[in-house]
């Protein structure tokens, strides 16, 4: 019921302050990495009673949670739950440990950037539906309908959605917009195996795919200014992560590759930032650290 205001003197080690109120979310996950950053460092000492540290359950119950979005505040969760006969998203308010339940062939789901909405994809197997409404379910509003019926969805701002569709086998993705007033825009063409990976401010996003010659490419879409922009090393999504919105860290492949080669080849990577410069285009800077990396 509360965090402790100090790390006693017998710890000898420098902690991270812990937060005065339980946090939630991502909040929390940083949280624990910086306890558990400090907890290795050498030379490793004592760090005092554990049990301050407390970590509790916010879903108490005997349904699983096979997959979960937080809302950008930490305080509201998206969770799809499975009660062993049917898998529906459901809704939690951590405060108040309130939930309510989504339409029950929802696919996807995104928060809204202040977290107070929420928009879901639904479907009845051949028409879907984008619906938005406030989280805690208040004034469900239909969108749009469409024959798009199985999509990731991302709200990068107050102006549009972002659905990242796939074919029936899953093989051909593209991005579309959709306006709140319902208006669906294709963003760019299809691509074959397209992954996307998401910038921690949800205003871009990097792309991996294979052109129709069989060549692995890489980009950059911002939908600050809609642009798409190539990166100049092309790698898969998968082997990325951002470190800030102007900074992206790569396993990129020292030979190309290619859609049949992948999976089955030893690859061997140089690891490399890309960093957007003044005119928003993406420059490449080798670190000089070479990794076998396993297609497999």
């Amino acid at each position: 019921r509360g965090w402790p205001k100090a790390v006693p003197r017998s710890a000898r080690l420098v902690m991270p302050p812990l937060p005065e109120q339980p946090v939630y979310g991502p909040q929390a996950r940083e949280a624990v990495r910086a306890l558990w950053r400090a907890a290795m460092r050498k030379p490793r000492v004592s760090i005092g009673p554990w049990s301050q540290v407390r970590l509790c359950a916010v879903v108490r119950g005997d349904m699983p949670l096979q997959s979960a979005v937080w809302a950008p505040d930490g305080q509201t969760l998206a969770a799809l739950t499975d009660s062993g006969k049917t898998t529906q998203w459901r809704v939690l308010d951590i405060r108040s440990q309130l939930w309510h339940t989504l339409p029950l062939h929802t696919v996807a789901v995104a928060f809204s950037p202040r977290g107070d909405e929420l928009a879901y994809l639904e479907h009845d197997g051949t028409t879907g539906r984008v619906a938005v409404s406030f989280v805690d379910g208040i004034a469900p509003k239909n969108i749009l309908t469409t024959r798009i019926t199985n999509a990731s969805l991302f709200w990068p701002n107050r102006e549009y959605i972002v659905l990242l569709t796939s074919d029936h086998e899953g093989q051909t993705k593209t991005l579309y917009t959709v306006s709140l007033d319902g208006q669906l825009k294709q963003l760019i063409p299809e691509r074959r195996e397209l992954d996307a990976l998401w910038a921690p401010d949800n205003t871009q996003m990097m792309l991996s795919w294979f052109d129709d010659d069989d060549a692995l490419r890489s980009s950059i879409v911002s939908f600050a200014d809609n642009q798409e922009r190539e990166l100049p090393g092309a790698t898969l999504a998968e082997k990325c992560g951002w470190q800030n919105s102007a900074a992206l860290i790569c396993a990129v492949p020292k030979t190309p590759l290619s859609a049949q080669g992948y999976g089955r080849a030893i690859v061997q990577d140089n690891l490399v930032v890309f960093r957007k410069d003044a005119t928003g285009e993406w420059i490449q800077h080798d670190l000089g650290i070479r990794q076998p990396f396993s297609a497999q």
